[in-house]
């Protein structure tokens, strides 16, 4: 892989990694919603905790692939 590449693909894995945690947050506030407004769909947290999971996946994979990539 050359440098640009390397840069990229720790630039996604890092944006992976990102949508991961915003993924928690979104389902921890589906979880636990605000009292006195309108109760969310009940597979919304289950969804969003699903994704977020998948994005630490992925950027947990790109991180190996980086590793095992010769400097």
């Amino acid at each position: 892989m050359t440098p640009e590449q390397v840069t990229k693909l720790k630039g996604w894995m890092l944006a992976m990694i990102g949508a991961g945690i915003a993924c928690f947050i979104a389902a921890y506030q589906y979880a636990f919603p605000e009292p006195g407004k309108e109760l969310p769909p009940d597979y919304a947290p289950y969804l969003f905790a699903g994704i977020g999971i998948v994005c630490l996946i992925v950027a947990g994979i790109m991180a190996i692939k980086l590793k095992r990539e010769p400097p």
